[in-house]
């Protein structure tokens, strides 16, 4: 009987560990709701963390910012160079690719060398076609490095209003 509530007490606080760690991957920070004046620049952002788990990446793969209203986007990439990116050792730095409607946007972050948690876009010149949700994609980095993405997608949004 012992024996028992021992392997109760030790399963109990397995559970319990694990489902701290459940939690891992998600957005800490986000911009808020804006009111932007029509032609003025804007900055979005989306701002991701492990919650300190030991068993989780930190860093995002890909990040996509997507117009909801027209389903126009930007994909950002992290991209490692070198012979041992699969365990976490090269240069790194941010690919961002853009639908031609938001070929102006900009890209901005860390330092992709030193962490990779923040996605931010700027639009240099807000116009009506920017008003209503924006959607912040990101998809976590592999465990060990980020050669590969994660199977984990965490989202949010943004509501922009143009006046």
């Amino acid at each position: 009987m012992k024996t028992f509530g021992l392997f109760f007490i030790l399963s109990a606080h397995v559970l319990i560990s694990e489902s701290a760690d459940l939690r891992g991957f998600y957005i800490e920070d986000i911009s808020e709701h804006q009111s932007i004046r029509l032609g003025s620049p804007f900055e979005l952002f989306c701002n991701v963390t492990d919650g300190g788990s030991i068993t989780e990446n930190r860093d995002w793969k890909y990040c996509t910012w997507t117009r909801n209203r027209d389903g126009h986007k930007c994909k950002s990439t992290y991209v490692c160079k070198g012979q041992l990116c699969s365990i976490g050792i090269g240069t790194y730095s941010v690919v961002t690719r853009c639908d031609y409607e938001l070929q102006s946007t900009e890209f901005f972050g860390q330092d992709p060398n030193v962490s990779n948690t923040l996605c931010g876009i700027k639009i240099q010149r807000a116009s009506q076609r920017d008003e209503g949700t924006w959607t912040c994609s990101i998809t976590q980095c592999a465990i060990r490095g980020c050669d590969a993405a994660s199977d984990t997608t965490v989202e949010g949004t943004v509501q922009v209003n143009v006046f």
